[in-house]
């Protein structure tokens, strides 16, 4: 049992240091690092099978609010986030938290078998489209000075339509939804760089919110061991002292790393996790009932 736990705590610091250091290249929160590795350490613990879909979702939410607010810190000192802090994007804000709440509620009322076939879907169909994206050029829309802060190009009707449903779906996923949020950014017209910053700000958005709803908010059915609701207290810990190590690692890499190299490498952990979430349930149903 000593030797078990040793293996778990030593898979949150590296899971988590890949999720430091992928926000750092890409500006994404990690979560889709995270939440395949939780469901493995936590049935490895012996949580109750019911309970590691939601603990392993409240879990990774907390943890890409850290990372996220590591990473913004870094941005806003290097530029490519401007003050985040307007009525407009407190409008955009709210959208994506409600929107997370939702996608919590839905989340605890799904089987644990249906919740894998969701999140192994999630995770091709984004690592499709990242890769697809992985070219594409930002567009100038006309009557948009280049000195406009990132948030002020948004449509906010159209922007707090897309928060809500990447809320919801980062929400069931477990992600910070970076890789919703970019592609549109950067299809408003956002150069790249300042669009990723603008998603890993909304991933702190994301995960406060997360752990919030999975957290403050859930009841589980049976108290767990060292948790706030469905968020695990030592995974967090572990995690985030993963994460601070490779959070600057990663920014001074994304400089001399071409974008759609790092991308394509991304994308094919995606379609490698999605696909072993799919198969056991395909093969016999042998995932988690």
């Amino acid at each position: 049992m000593h030797s078990t736990a040793l293996l778990v705590h030593a898979v949150y610091l590296a899971t988590g240091a890949a999720a430091g250091l992928h926000s750092g290249l890409l500006g994404i929160g990690g979560g889709l690092v995270m939440v395949p590795a939780l469901f493995v350490c936590f049935a490895l613990a012996g949580m109750p099978a019911e309970a590691v879909p939601p603990l392993a979702l409240g879990t990774s939410l907390t943890v890409v609010c850290f990372v996220s607010a590591l990473t913004s810190r870094e941005n806003l000192r290097v530029g490519h986030l401007a003050m985040p802090f307007s009525t407009r994007m407190a409008v955009m804000a709210a959208c994506l938290a409600v929107g997370v709440a939702a996608g919590a509620w839905a989340s605890t009322q799904l089987p644990a078998r249906d919740l894998l076939r969701l999140l192994g879907l999630f995770q091709i169909a984004i690592g499709m489209r990242m890769w697809l994206a992985a070219t594409g050029a930002a567009r100038q829309p006309a009557g948009i000075g280049p000195d406009t802060a990132a948030q002020d190009r948004l449509c906010l009707p159209g922007a707090c339509t897309l928060l809500f449903v990447t809320g919801s779906v980062s929400s069931i996923g477990g992600v910070g939804g970076a890789t919703l949020m970019t592609p549109y950014f950067t299809r408003a017209g956002i150069e790249y760089r300042q669009a990723a910053a603008l998603s890993t700000f909304f991933g702190c958005v994301v995960g406060a919110a997360g752990f919030v709803s999975y957290g403050l908010l859930a009841r589980p059915v049976e108290p767990l061991p060292a948790s706030i609701g469905y968020v695990s207290l030592p995974a967090v810990a572990s995690m985030a002292i993963g994460s601070v190590l490779l959070v600057r690692v990663g920014a001074e890499l994304s400089r001399r790393v071409s974008r759609a190299m790092l991308t394509r490498g991304f994308c094919c952990f995606l379609f490698a996790s999605g696909l072993k979430l799919l198969l056991p349930l395909g093969l016999g149903g042998t995932g988690p009932a």
